[in-house]
């Protein structure tokens, strides 16, 4: 009788074992499903893809540039046309335009016609009575090969004293200076190491003589540094240029003026891009959370709800006149 106890029991615990064995094994497997570094992967993978960097800075180009940005290769061009577009995309005190509440009241009648709505392109009115100077300085540097261009209007009387500049490639104490549109200097260590002033007798003299007033739409000016040279064009026309500026060929843009009236219309600022910089900005929006990863969705308006007697309504519905589906008007219940 122990021979058969022997083997009962030899195989109770064969079978205590094996259950013993699976049980932990499905242990195994349902740990392996809370693993955190198993999580910690799942949840990278689900996040979305990183957008390329060009892909980026048209995200972001409101708060890198302040205006419509335009990307093409290794150069960019940023435009200003519209209320708020120069606020964001320089520093400097009263950058008025349209919504700003010194462009109200009186001050309106600078940029806005009689149909009291703002000339074409407006980008900004600047406005000083002062004697020193006012400045304007780009947020973001222009990588090389930098041209302005916009339309110039001067709303209000020019005086001997009156005075707006133009600074390209900034940086410090070196830059490139277009004095009212008839000088170009030069600066390197905050001292001028170069000038150049127009050859044509009917730019000579200032301003309040020569430029134009009677244009409604504001006069073409045209600023470049391109090649080792800088060009001025007023009206399609070369007025000065001076060379050898090529040493100074990257930086912010600036304007200075004081005791005037002006507007600025179609701002554009040209030139290659300087990509450590915007790398550097995109990891600063990143670190404070307002890095735009993806366009905003466009809300679909939905059609309006179909009147009553509409081809488009519900069958059943019943028609205008009171009558029901597939009667005429004046087919009423007897």
């Amino acid at each position: 009788m122990r021979r058969p106890s022997s083997l009962f029991l030899g195989i109770f615990l064969a079978a205590l074992g094996s259950l013993s064995s699976g049980t932990a094994s499905g242990g195994e497997k349902s740990g392996a499903g809370s693993d955190p570094k198993r999580q910690e992967k799942g949840s990278k993978e689900a996040q979305p893809d990183r957008p390329p960097f060009e892909e980026l800075l048209r995200l972001n180009a409101k708060a890198l540039f302040g205006g419509n940005l335009k990307l093409e290769g290794e150069s960019f061009e940023v435009s200003f046309n519209a209320a708020g577009h120069m606020a964001a995309g320089f520093q400097g005190q009263n950058i008025i335009d349209e919504k700003h509440p010194m462009g109200q009241g009186a001050n309106r009648r600078f940029y806005a016609g009689k149909d009291e709505k703002p000339i074409e392109n407006f980008a900004c009115i600047g406005l000083s009575n002062a004697a020193a100077m006012t400045a304007w300085i780009s947020r973001f540097p222009v990588g090389g090969d930098t041209k302005i261009r916009f339309n110039f209007r001067i709303p209000n009387l020019l005086t001997l004293q009156s005075g707006f500049m133009v600074q390209l490639n900034k940086e410090r104490s070196t830059w490139i200076e277009v004095d009212f549109f008839t000088v170009i200097k030069k600066y390197a260590g905050g001292n001028k190491i170069g000038e150049k002033p127009t050859g044509l007798k009917e730019y000579a003299g200032p301003a309040s003589k020569w430029f134009p007033r009677k244009e409604v739409a504001g006069v073409p000016v045209e600023i470049s540094t391109v090649g080792g040279k800088t060009v001025v064009t007023v009206l399609g026309k070369e007025v000065v240029s001076l060379d050898k500026t090529g040493d100074i060929s990257h930086g912010k843009v600036a304007f200075l003026f004081r005791k005037i009236v002006f507007t600025l219309q179609d701002l554009r600022i040209s030139g290659k891009l300087d990509k450590a910089w915007c790398e550097e900005e995109l990891k600063a929006l990143e670190k404070a959370g307002k890095l735009v990863l993806k366009a905003p969705e466009e809300k679909k308006e939905e059609p309006p709800p179909a009147s009553p007697g509409d081809p488009a309504a519900p069958a059943g519905e019943k028609k205008a006149g009171g009558g029901k589906e597939g009667k005429d008007d004046g087919e009423g219940d007897l």
